[in-house]
């Protein structure tokens, strides 16, 4: 079997849809292996977010679908550095269905403030630090109806556009 590769976009559109997605690159397989056990690999932001409002799946199915494949690949493509899947499973139960994108599960950069999280901004010397605020882009993202799964990789500060 031939190997493929898979960069962290294309990853993290299958497994979360949303803003705030990382790039990078890693040798896997395709998505199709997720397709026949997960109908909603392939679903972007607003189909997703369609299901929720029709009630035809629920915030918890489509968060509990991808945490399974952040679980199964982020030791291959070090996409997300501080999850926060409890977090996001609590969210996906008490889920209103007013904002666009309400229930659908995403990734914030972790160059981005979260109360109550971890904020390294990519850097080992911040590993320490527990936001005691949250940016407006993620008051943002959890007004818009995003549920949050934890925190995507970043280079160091946002600096430069490789990451570790």
């Amino acid at each position: 079997m031939k190997n493929s590769k898979m960069d962290r976009r294309q990853f993290l559109k299958g497994s979360v849809a949303g803003a705030a997605l990382v790039a990078g690159s890693s040798t896997l397989g395709s998505l199709s292996a997720f397709a026949a056990s997960d109908p909603y690999v392939k679903l972007d932001a607003m189909a997703q977010a369609a299901l929720v409002r029709s009630g035809e799946v629920s915030s918890k199915t489509l968060v509990s679908a991808a945490i399974r494949r952040v679980e199964a690949l982020n030791g291959k493509v070090n996409a997300v550095v501080t999850p926060a899947f409890e977090r996001a499973l609590e969210a996906s139960e008490a889920v209103e269905t007013t904002g666009p994108f309400a229930g659908v599960p995403t990734l914030l950069k972790d160059l981005n403030d979260w109360k109550g999280v971890r904020t390294a901004y990519g850097s080992k010397m911040m590993m320490g630090n527990v936001s005691d605020w949250q940016s407006p882009y993620t008051d943002a993202l959890e007004n818009a109806g995003l549920i949050v799964l934890g925190k995507s990789n970043t280079p160091e500060f946002g600096a430069l556009g490789t990451t570790e």
